[in-house]
């Protein structure tokens, strides 16, 4: 009589993947209505075949990580051909995305098409291995108006919910609107039009538009462009994006007071006074209002701000960005008594 538990134990090994298994995505598949989904899986070995666990990771965007993988076997330099994947590989109808692992290297091509009266008209997946998985990426040339429709899908690779924001920029590459989304552990977007995605109420010229992701979870995420007089479908995969986005510009506004025979800084919105100093830091937008409350004074902070006459109670309103980092001293430029020379500061800008 066998050990139960022994034979638990070579269950769980068989089923799942160790640590170093690689992961080959294929974001949607399906076997609903008129559309099939064909899938290839390559063993590149010439000396050994390799098993390789499929997960059916159905959409609607539900935590798919409890998931219990089919294992099948690759035969050394073969190729696995399974015509119509979700029926003849796991019996089950319906979309979903779709995840092979392995302890060895192989590769997965997938073909979604419908089947017509007089022939198939698909497009073409290659499948994302897990090290391919983006968690910043862009979806180019889609195409949203009167020729062409666009629908775009997401798969989460991970075990955990990914938190997403989607950008979505128009023809003139003005940002359209941005959308938060999220992707449950495994989950699957279902390719959804473009405009349904980004929540709707969209007016800006969507013939030529792309969309950008940023993600805490990598993702295999895809676009698929419409002709809407052929049905003509183009499979459009995510590219890495690498761009960086700076920093939100602070704004840092300041009250300086002339008397003689010195300046009085007070940052705006709080904080202590100080005399004849002040810092910020580069990038920032530099408002002072400077104002002389006994005689006529002077300012110039160069390069900043070129020499202003200060008339007693009025106030003089300069801005700059501080574009340079370093210490610039700024002086009174009107003589107002003996100890006019001795009447400076300085600004200090950290890099």
């Amino acid at each position: 009589m066998r050990n139960p538990v022994i034979f638990a134990i070579l269950v769980l090994l068989v089923l799942v993947p160790t640590a170093d298994a690689k992961d080959v995505y294929v974001p949607i598949a399906g076997s609903v209505g008129v559309f099939r989904t064909d899938a290839r899986i390559f063993n590149p070995s010439y000396t050994k075949a390799i098993t390789v666990q499929a997960y059916l990771l159905p959409v609607g965007n539900i935590d798919n990580a409890g998931v219990t993988p089919i294992p099948f076997d690759v035969p050394a330099r073969q190729m696995k051909v399974y015509d119509d994947v979700v029926s003849s590989l796991f019996g089950a109808a319906g979309l979903a995305g779709l995840r092979f692992s392995c302890v060895d290297d192989f590769a997965v091509t997938a073909r979604i098409y419908a089947q017509a009266s007089n022939g198939k008209l698909g497009q073409f997946e290659v499948g994302v291995a897990s090290d391919e998985a983006l968690t910043k990426g862009a979806i180019l040339q889609l195409k949203s108006h009167a020729d062409n429709r666009t629908n775009v899908g997401f798969q989460n690779t991970e075990a955990s919910a990914a938190t997403v924001t989607l950008t979505l920029y128009g023809k003139d590459n003005a940002v359209v609107k941005t959308s938060p989304l999220t992707i449950r552990a495994r989950g699957v977007i279902a390719p959804t039009e473009i405009s349904a995605l980004m929540g709707g109420g969209l007016t800006a010229d969507l013939s030529d538009c792309w969309l950008s992701f940023e993600s805490d979870k990598a993702l295999a995420a895809y676009g698929s462009v419409v002709d809407n007089g052929t049905t003509d479908p183009t499979f459009v995969p995510a590219v890495a994006d690498s761009g960086v986005k700076p920093p939100q510009q602070a704004t840092k506004e300041f009250n300086i007071t002339a008397r003689q025979f010195q300046y009085t800084i007070t940052p705006v919105g709080g904080g202590a006074s100080t005399t004849d100093a002040f810092t910020v830091n580069k990038g920032d937008k530099v408002i002072l209002n400077i104002t002389a409350q006994d005689v006529t004074h002077g300012f110039q902070l160069s390069p900043y701000v070129t020499s202003r006459s200060l008339n007693p109670g009025n106030t003089v309103r300069v801005e700059f960005d501080a574009i340079q980092a370093g210490t610039f001293n700024f002086v009174c430029t009107v003589s107002c008594g003996t100890g006019h020379v001795g009447m400076n500061g300085k600004m200090t800008v950290n890099p």
